[in-house]
């Protein structure tokens, strides 16, 4: 799985580069992937880390947040 935010910014490290940039066409993909991997590494461990600390009632919380922030975000373009 690839971030999509990862994959535009190195996209256009190599576009935006032009000429300067060598083999930036072949790095792109191994570049992608690995930082993707590397966030998604991090964010288990932070997941983890966390849910070990935080009360069995933080789970129920954190979806309720969720689930009303996308919420919120599916409702906006209607108020505009």
């Amino acid at each position: 799985m690839v971030n999509p935010t990862t994959a535009l910014y190195f996209a256009a490290m190599v576009t935006g580069g032009g000429a300067r940039v060598r083999g930036g066409g072949a790095a792109l993909r191994p570049g992608v992937c690995a930082a993707s991997l590397t966030w998604q590494l991090f964010l288990a461990v932070v997941g983890v880390s966390m849910g070990a600390c935080l009360s069995p009632k933080a789970p129920r919380l954190a979806y309720c947040a969720g689930y009303g922030l996308v919420g919120h975000y599916a409702v906006r373009p209607s108020w505009a």
